[in-house]
């Protein structure tokens, strides 16, 4: 019962670390207005929290297209 409990947690880190992973990848290829915006926040929970009450609104920009993977990544 325990090894089952440690795969499972190994799996949600591992999961997790990829998010971060990819949710940087998507940022520092932002479009500069957005990319400024979310430097200026702080903390992996600030930055999670904005990200997940982003509305990218239709995809018509480059901008509303990286809104849209952020908010699906969180």
């Amino acid at each position: 019962m325990i090894r089952h409990l440690k795969v499972a947690r190994e799996t949600a880190v591992k999961a997790r670390s990829q998010a971060m992973l990819a949710l940087r990848a998507i940022i520092v290829s932002a479009p500069s207005a957005l990319r400024e915006q979310l430097d200026q926040l702080t903390g992996k929970m600030t930055l999670l929290r904005h990200l997940a009450a982003l509305r990218p609104g239709p995809l018509t920009s480059t901008t509303a297209c990286a809104r849209t993977g952020l908010r699906g990544l969180c």
